[in-house]
């Protein structure tokens, strides 16, 4: 899973939630998506959030 394979899984899950502001059902409901699918892709997916977190940190623009 890259980067534009994340945000898509986040954007389906947002269409989803009862209310797309909601991070604790968006979040849910991405890891749910995410529960079905090969354990590489779980994997990825997990080190594509700590890499979008660790630019978080270090952009600053």
């Amino acid at each position: 899973m890259d980067r534009q394979q994340f945000w898509q899984l986040i954007e389906s899950a947002r269409h989803q939630a009862s209310d797309p502001d909601d991070g604790e059902d968006v979040a849910g409901r991405a890891a749910s998506q995410l529960a079905t699918r090969p354990a590489e892709e779980i994997v990825a997916a997990q080190q594509v959030l700590w890499d979008l977190m660790a630019d978080s940190y270090t952009n600053r623009s």
